[in-house]
């Protein structure tokens, strides 16, 4: 009898004990409802299983490329533009509430940043982006960029932090180009 009760106490124990990692959140829910955020790495308590459950986010900055696209410039230019953007998770509370999964969170942050550079690129025209003439390229690519990266940046921001809880942590272009179509003709020209 002794042997069976100390069983369950340890199964009780056991049940009961979260361990956090350094690289992850732990959030405590009761029937579905937020109880507790765990942030800090080690050892903490809950109720047995059936009654809490602990769900494990990751507290990393991740990365993830956002699919080449096509967009306008003010001018009617068809440009081609691929993305990265890195980020983390900074309310886990709100995290759940709004997306649950990396995967999900990944979906809703491209489909923001492509809006997010839709619009910027809407707003300039190509030259902004691309000089006219040679003498113009005098700035390097990425510093004709950067405005509309800073432009998308804090467009994307705003609404990823109050309404998925993620923060951006950095975002860059890795694509500026014509769309394929379009190459031969500008190559014909040159």
């Amino acid at each position: 009898l002794q042997g069976a009760v100390g069983a369950a106490v340890l199964a009780a124990v056991g049940l009961s004990a979260v361990i956090v990692e350094e690289t992850e959140f732990a959030v405590v829910t009761r029937f579905g409802r937020v109880t507790q955020v765990i942030a800090e790495p080690g050892l903490a308590w809950k109720l047995p299983a059936p009654i809490d459950q602990a769900l494990r986010l990751d507290k990393r900055i991740l990365m993830t490329p956002v699919p080449e696209a096509e967009f306008l410039t003010a001018d009617k230019k068809n440009v081609m533009v691929g993305m990265y953007i890195n980020w983390r998770i900074a309310d886990p509370v709100r995290f759940l509430g709004a997306v649950r999964t990396r995967t999900a969170a990944e979906l809703r942050l491209v489909s923001l940043l492509q809006s997010a550079l839709g619009s910027a690129l809407g707003e300039r025209p190509f030259t902004d982006f691309v000089p006219a003439t040679p003498d113009a390229a005098q700035g390097g690519s990425q510093d004709r960029l950067l405005p509309l990266e800073n432009s998308v940046r804090e467009r994307s921001q705003r609404v990823a932090d109050s309404n998925l809880g993620i923060e951006i942590v950095d975002l860059g272009i890795t694509r500026f180009n014509f769309p394929d179509q379009n190459l031969v003709a500008v190559f014909s020209r040159m």
